[in-house]
């Protein structure tokens, strides 16, 4: 069954991407959409649409690496990281986007 949303229309069988880089940069999905802003995420009573950003996908196809990256928030909330990389960093997209060079940080302990 092919499928129609609003303008755009896709056949059957079309592999569709989208990104989250994008939608994450307008400010009708958020307010003050450049800035950096983590504790956006902290409030569940806002009114972010749980649909609009999906990191992991959903349902049957969702990442197996999810696990993976929900320990990676372990370690953020049990060490402090600190930024020792000497250049800018970009983002380079393959796919899935990922830095254009390695990242080069510290971690102290926070329970120190």
């Amino acid at each position: 069954m092919d499928l129609a949303l609003r303008e755009a229309y896709t056949l059957k069988h079309t592999n569709v991407v989208t990104q989250n880089m994008i939608a994450c940069r307008l400010e009708k999905n958020f307010v003050d959409a450049l800035s950096f802003k983590p504790e956006r995420w902290l409030n569940r009573k806002n009114s972010i649409n749980p649909y609009l950003v999906l990191p992991f996908g959903h349902g049957m196809r969702a990442c197996i690496a999810r696990r993976m990256a929900e320990q990676n928030i372990l370690i953020v909330r049990n060490y402090e990281i600190k930024w020792i990389g000497r250049n800018d960093m970009n983002v380079r997209t393959v796919l899935i986007n990922k830095p254009d060079k390695p990242v080069n940080v510290i971690l102290k302990s926070r329970n120190n």
